[in-house]
């Protein structure tokens, strides 16, 4: 089973009680709201069954690299993101579609 977490607004507690869900092989965690490192990591080693996490690259220096090589000996492999907000890129995609236009 996997999960999309992604644009959500699930908290540290909402991710620790979907860690129970023994079937999860593969979590998205992108551009969340109210998810903090600590949340995540608690998460993450909860998951006894992971094998792939997709993160936003910007969790990687704020996740100790313990937590890291604990999960990778488990069997999970980590895929970092570096993507854009969104939202941002909408509005982006407007502005060209505005400046086309004229």
């Amino acid at each position: 089973m996997q999960i999309n977490l992604s644009y959500t607004s699930v908290t540290n507690v909402g991710l620790l009680s979907l860690a129970s869900i023994s079937c999860l092989q593969s979590i998205t965690v992108l551009h969340m709201n109210g998810l903090t490192p600590s949340g995540l990591a608690a998460a993450l080693l909860a998951c006894g069954g992971l094998t792939k996490v997709k993160l936003q690259t910007s969790f990687k220096s704020l996740l100790p690299e313990c937590l890291f090589g604990h999960l990778e000996a488990r069997g999970c492999s980590f895929q970092w993101r570096d993507k854009i907000f969104q939202a941002e890129l909408d509005s982006k995609s407007w502005k060209l579609q505005l400046a086309d236009g004229e």
